[in-house]
């Protein structure tokens, strides 16, 4: 039986990354853990009336969410999960969280932002890849 982790972000690759464990993956032998990672709310980047706080609240409610919302989905195909939503960087969180569950393997969906866009706004995928304790499998937009 291995344990495999699903990274999602409620994007169009993180579902297509989700069809794709419930297809590659058997129910009878491996549980999947459904992760999210919100980043952390600074007050430095917002004025006197929002209070980050409540900022982060909302963002780790709708992780929340998804995060169920995938692992519903995945017990509806008989899978074993469960849900672990993450406050930091989503590299680094994924990787660690991954290493301390000694994870059999990484599941994501990948943007395809391109060369320049990766190099401009970094790749959670790209870091995870080169990171990562275990085999990673991304999936990206135009996956079938």
């Amino acid at each position: 039986m291995g344990l495999y982790l699903l990274a999602t972000d409620d994007s169009e690759p993180a579902q297509k990354a989700l069809d794709y464990v419930k297809k590659i993956l058997n129910p009878e032998e491996d549980e999947v853990v459904v992760v999210s990672v919100v980043e952390e709310v600074t007050g430095d980047i917002y004025d006197d009336e929002i209070n980050p706080v409540n900022i982060q609240i909302k963002l780790n409610e709708r992780a929340e969410e998804m995060t169920s919302t995938a692992a519903e989905e995945l017990e509806a195909a008989g899978f074993a999960t469960s849900t672990e939503v993450m406050t930091g960087e989503p590299g680094e969180e994924i990787c660690e969280f991954a290493r301390h569950r000694e994870a059999a393997g990484i599941f994501m969906g990948r943007r395809g932002l391109g060369a320049v866009g990766e190099f401009l706004l970094g790749s959670v995928s790209n870091y995870v890849v080169h990171h990562a304790p275990c085999p990673v499998t991304i999936v990206s937009r135009q996956s079938e």
